[in-house]
């Protein structure tokens, strides 16, 4: 073999190194190009998800003369989705103790006509359906009845818990604290 031969071949086995090395570079490029663009993917899809947080402003409870409670709630309800929701559903969920130590839950529908028991609370009932648009806010009052029968087969009330319930059938929890009594002296 002659020198230049030999020159030949090393100058291919170079050249074919460096088009390899080149090769290896531009795919290790396109795979962190690839992995970021399927971060953002992920990201976009999670932006998409349903997402609804509710807020409590003011929450009031009226005790009736046959030991029913009226309860009004003035809420707002967030979607932090880029996706338009809308409510499809409120209730409330009224843990007590029965008379026997039983823990029990009743579920309590909202009932917007309920909204004459409470006069002057300034705003409209939250109404159901209600549509939620990307990134919107909705604010309205929720309204909700016990039944004496209810009240009266209690030893205590442990906890109240307004559910808002989505077109997607997700659930986002409000969890009330404190509940005023109502009186048209704490509105004033």
């Amino acid at each position: 073999m002659t020198v230049t031969a030999t020159i030949l071949a090393n100058a291919a086995t170079v050249a074919s190194a460096c088009i390899s090395l080149l090769a290896l570079i531009i795919s290790l490029i396109s795979m962190f190009s690839s992995r970021q663009a399927l971060r953002l993917a992920r990201q976009q899809e999670e932006r998409r998800q349903p997402l609804l947080v509710p807020y409590l402003s003011e929450g009031y409870v009226k005790f009736e003369q046959d030991h029913t409670r009226l309860y009004a709630f003035l809420t707002s309800v967030s979607s932090r989705s880029d996706s338009d929701n809308s409510i499809a559903e409120i209730y409330l969920n009224l843990t007590y103790i029965s008379a026997a130590d039983a823990s029990i839950t009743v579920t309590l529908p909202s009932n917007s006509q309920l909204a004459a028991a409470f006069p002057g609370t300034s705003g409209s009932p939250l109404a159901i359906p209600t549509h939620v648009g990307a990134h919107q806010t909705v604010l309205g009052w929720c309204y909700f009845r016990a039944d004496g029968n209810i009240v009266t087969s209690a030893k205590s009330i442990e906890s109240h818990l307004i559910v808002f319930r989505d077109s997607h059938g997700i659930d986002a929890t409000l969890r009330p604290i404190m509940i005023q009594e109502y009186a048209r002296e704490t509105l004033s």
